[in-house]
């Protein structure tokens, strides 16, 4: 039993997992950084290695009434002492996300700059200081960068998630071991999917450091700044434990010959900041500078995004290059708001459309599709997006298709006791179906990457996108 007056330390009183106590609250956060040293949800920590691919977290298929999905992340071993993740994919319905090191970025497999948002918002995708941020509308937020990887969960997956990450139900004793008798490599390797290339998850070479160089990399001049608690970094201390940072900062800079202390800095830094935490300056023209690209600047906390793609996203704090005053993002490069390509669907020429394709908006030419609603026999229906299911009409009437804006120069397609009525540019036609069989609507629809028409199929409760 519990009350919310005697819960401490940002708990709540509530039943979780059929427990009625004082639990965390809030969304869950893994996190996987440097030579691929993962935490889960409920902070167990170990390292993968080698170049597989695996599922990060998804949705358990066993669990029904929670919207589906999966991340997957691909290591690349550059070679016996160097792990780091280079690809990640992220599945959800309708929509497959690929984000690679190399900068490039795909969505239902085509290439695209950022920022991206889907039509309907089910996705977002864009740059936020040195990270590629993936949003969904059910609240999972992948955070993307070379040296560190988030996923923060929002706790109504909690205990109905499978992957590296774990289960998310508030005990690590579980995660990837459901009993004391698995073996954590053998667990690891549960997760392996499916791959093109060969894989190979073997360990790391323990030789080529000594207790010399970890007792350098251990102190003062490198790793224990995270550790320090007057330093840069102690105001995040009670959010992000800074001590697995420094474990993996002493074994990474002993062992890899091409992780640096500033990577595992700025990837602490990263964690913290997606936590919510206040970081101090820790960078300086002769430790750790940050090079910007032109017409930007670097900040250690900025929410300011200034694209030149009208957008509604809602950044946190960050560090990173932005944009100086009076220039806009555009597909990646600082421009002047004179070089920003402005637009409406009004000022577009026929055959184009005012939308945001790789990261600009401007005036892109319709990607057309045909797709078909048909009636066959007066109750069997099959909707644009391929659902089949009967209907016994009676004498009602029923709109069969309908853009939403309700102009009277779009079609709109009525039936009734055997009866099309059809309104074309402001002319009324009927159509007696007494002898015919069937009827079909053909539609072309701009590409769904970058706007899809939105349709009503037999009122409201039947809306396609």
């Amino acid at each position: 039993m519990c009350a919310q007056s005697h819960c401490q330390d940002g708990k709540v009183c509530k039943v979780l997992n059929g427990v009625l106590g004082c639990h965390v609250d809030g969304p869950g956060v893994c996190i996987v950084k440097g030579d691929l040293h993962y935490t889960t949800y409920d902070g167990r920590n170990f390292d993968v290695y080698g170049n597989c691919t695996y599922i990060l977290t998804s949705h358990c298929a066993t669990w029904e009434g929670l919207e589906h999905f999966s991340v997957e992340v691909q290591n690349q071993m550059e070679d016996a002492t160097n792990v780091s993740f280079r690809h990640v994919k992220m599945v959800v319905p309708g929509f497959a996300i690929e984000m690679s090191n190399d900068r490039s970025n795909t969505v239902n497999g085509l290439r695209l700059h950022l920022p991206y948002v889907s039509s309907q918002g089910k996705v977002k995708l864009y740059m936020t200081g040195l990270s590629k941020c993936l949003e969904t509308d059910f609240g999972i937020v992948v955070m993307y960068s070379p040296d560190v990887m988030t996923v923060k969960m929002p706790r109504i997956f909690s205990g109905n998630l499978c992957g590296l990450c774990g289960n998310f139900n508030a005990d690590p004793k579980d995660d990837l071991i459901p009993d004391d008798k698995s073996d954590i490599s053998q667990a690891i390797k549960r997760w392996q999917t499916s791959s093109e290339h060969e894989c190979m998850d073997m360990p790391m070479n323990p030789l080529g450091c000594n207790l010399q160089d970890m007792a350098l990399y251990g102190g003062k001049d490198f790793c224990v700044r995270l550790l320090d608690t007057e330093g840069a970094f102690q105001s995040c201390h009670k959010t992000v434990d800074p001590k697995d940072f420094y474990d993996n900062c002493v074994h990474d800079l002993c062992y890899s010959n091409q992780t640096t202390l500033c990577q595992v800095l700025s990837s602490y830094v990263a964690v913290c900041q997606e936590m919510g935490a206040i970081v101090d300056e820790w960078r300086a023209s002769n430790f750790c500078n940050l090079s910007c690209p032109p017409n930007s600047k670097y900040h250690l906390c900025s929410s300011h995004m200034s694209d030149c793609v009208e957008n509604s996203l809602a950044v946190k704090c960050e560090e990173g290059c932005f944009c100086k005053p009076g220039f806009f993002n555009s597909g990646g490069d600082c421009v002047p708001n004179s070089e920003c390509v402005q637009c409406t669907n009004h000022t577009c020429p026929n055959g184009t459309k005012c939308a945001i394709q790789n990261g600009q908006r401007a005036c892109h030419a319709l990607q057309l599709t045909t797709v078909k609603c048909a009636v066959m026999g007066g109750r069997h229906f099959r909707s644009y997006d391929g659902h089949s299911f009967d209907f016994n009409m009676g004498s009602c009437r029923y709109v069969l298709s309908q853009v939403c804006d309700e102009d009277e120069s779009h079609p709109t397609v009525i039936i009734q006791q055997g009866r099309l009525h059809l309104r074309v540019n402001g002319v009324n036609m009927l159509l007696n179906l007494y002898l015919i069989t069937s009827v079909a609507c053909c539609l072309l629809l701009q590409d769904h990457l970058v706007d899809v028409t939105p349709l009503w199929i037999l009122g409201p409760s039947f809306r396609t996108v």
